[in-house]
C-alpha cells in the first residue's frame, strides 16, 4: 500500500445522510431512476467511540458505485449532526468509501491514519460481512472517509444488491 492516504483506486461508495429515509428513497427514484433499494431499518450499529446508535440504511448500485443512504434514528448521532439540519428534509453528502482487498490492508490503512493523528471515530463490522472504519477527513476534504473490506459472505451479499 502506498503512503498516500487518499486511496482513489479503491473508490467504492458514496454515503449520504438523511433525516427521512422514505423521502430520500423517493428522491433517488424520481431524480436518478434508482429504486427499489435494499433496506435495513432500525439497525443497532456502532456509533462514535463505541457508543450505541440506531440507524436505517438503504443500499443500491448506480453503475459500479454503491449509493448508501443513512438515516440516524437515535443514540449517538453526532457523526451526522454536522450535515443534517434540525428541521426540513435533507439529503447531504457524508462520506466516500474505499474498498480494500484484505483485512491486512485495512489494518495497514488504519495504522497509517492513526500514525498521522487522524481521528477514527468509528470502527467495527457489519454482520461479520464488512469490516470498516471511518477516518475524520473533514478538516481538509469536508467529509468522512470510510475504509472497508468484505468477507466472502459480504461480497456475495453486496453482489445481490439492486443495480441501476
Amino acid at each position: 500500500m502506498s503512503d498516500n492516504l487518499l486511496l482513489l483506486s479503491g473508490f467504492f461508495q458514496i454515503g449520504y445522510a438523511t433525516n427521512d429515509l422514505d423521502k430520500a428513497l423517493a428522491l433517488f427514484r424520481d431524480k436518478y431512476d434508482m429504486g427499489p433499494f435494499a433496506e435495513l431499518r432500525n439497525m443497532q450499529v456502532q456509533g462514535p467511540n463505541n457508543s450505541a446508535m440506531e440507524a436505517s440504511f438503504a443500499l443500491a448500485y448506480k453503475g459500479d458505485t454503491m449509493i448508501e443512504l443513512i438515516q440516524p434514528v437515535q443514540g449517538d448521532t453526532s457523526m451526522f449532526d454536522h450535515v443534517l439540519p434540525n428541521s426540513d428534509f435533507a439529503v447531504r453528502h457524508h462520506h466516500f468509501a474505499y474498498c480494500l482487498d484484505s483485512m491486512e490492508l485495512l489494518n495497514e490503512a488504519e495504522a497509517k491514519m492513526r500514525a498521522q493523528d487522524i481521528a477514527i471515530p468509528v470502527q467495527g463490522n457489519g454482520m461479520e460481512q464488512v469490516f470498516f472504519f471511518y477516518a475524520d477527513t473533514r478538516p481538509w476534504l469536508g467529509h468522512y472517509s470510510e475504509y472497508l473490506t468484505l468477507t466472502d459472505k459480504g461480497r456475495a451479499t453486496y453482489a445481490q444488491l439492486p443495480r441501476y
